[in-house]
């Protein structure tokens, strides 16, 4: 179960804050089907009014979404909030937020991609613990979703550790994961607290009143091909992120398995190896790679917040 009661007494609400579903066939059938099974799995679901709807390559206006965000925190019924699926602009929804209203009617909101936006904007101003997590429609591909899911909300500390397989969250169970590559020459652990996101999304925050402090934290980013040319847009909004300051005060950085799409593009000199090596030239925080978080199925799933340890041993 999500929460510590039983599954007919947990309300899920479901709200759709970036691309309509209709947008994709595939996604709108898997959404469909998902929202079912939760309701067969014995939980109660309330969509969004716009969960359904379409406007262009947004479900809504930024008016209606807004709402939609601001009623199912308002709501004492709903017990925990998941996002449909990402896509584009929920940037713009971030000055109209009542952070406030928020931080008085606190409740699991989970997402990731293009949610990160809002993930780090409530984390910041409504100390709102966000989870960087699975959208309704990944639901069918994990076995153990609730489980991971209900670990980042109610667990406080997280380990990484460099071994052949690694427990995901904080569960009973665990699933294979490529071996967590680490950068030579730098720190081998590091202590903090995560914020977790996609780079693309991440970089939309840069130099605005969203993006949290990031003093004593271990960033988490994960990439997904949105560029025709996948490497060199990763590695220039790396730099973007060291030219805003951000590496003089994050305690350690850990990058994402490329998804498939961004993978196949990876070749000598333009490695994601060689690409952190040059990023983080001149700092000695631990650096990481190849953690399966973000566009990566099955991922494990990061709370904003929580604290972290990471070990190369």
């Amino acid at each position: 179960m999500l929460l510590q009661k039983p599954k007919n007494q947990t309300t899920i609400g479901v709200v759709g804050l970036s691309m309509p579903i209709s947008f994709n066939p595939e996604n709108q059938k898997n959404i469909l089907q998902n929202l079912k099974n939760l309701e067969l799995l014995g939980y109660n679901v309330v969509l969004a009014k716009t969960v359904l709807d379409s406007f262009g390559y947004k479900t809504s206006t930024i008016k209606n979404r807004i709402n939609d965000l601001h009623q199912m925190f308002l709501n004492p019924k709903i017990d925990i909030i998941l996002n449909t699926l990402g896509g584009y602009n929920s940037n713009e929804l971030l000055e109209f937020i009542d952070y406030d209203l928020i931080k008085q009617n606190p409740k699991p909101f989970i997402g990731y991609s293009d949610i990160t936006t809002v993930n780090l904007a409530l984390y910041k101003n409504s100390d709102l613990q966000t989870i960087n997590g699975y959208f309704i429609k990944d639901l069918h591909l994990i076995e153990n979703w609730e489980m991971q899911i209900a670990d980042a909300i109610f667990k406080d500390t997280f380990e990484l550790k460099n071994q052949d397989s690694y427990k995901v969250s904080y569960s009973k169970e665990v699933f294979k994961t490529p071996k967590l590559k680490f950068l030579e020459g730098k720190k081998e652990t590091a202590n903090g607290k995560v914020l977790a996101g996609n780079l693309s999304t991440f970089n939309l925050l840069l130099g605005t009143d969203y993006m949290p402090n990031l003093e004593g934290h271990i960033l988490f980013l994960e990439y997904e091909k949105e560029e025709e040319m996948a490497m060199p847009s990763l590695e220039r909004m790396l730099w973007q992120i060291r030219q805003n300051g951000i590496f003089d005060k994050i305690n350690g950085l850990v990058f994402g398995l490329l998804e498939s799409q961004a993978k196949q593009q990876e070749s000598p000199p333009q490695t994601i190896k060689q690409i952190l090596q040059d990023v983080t030239e001149g700092y000695n925080f631990l650096v990481a790679f190849d953690a399966q978080f973000g566009h990566i199925y099955p991922s494990f799933v990061l709370k904003n917040g929580v604290n972290i340890s990471i070990k190369n041993v």
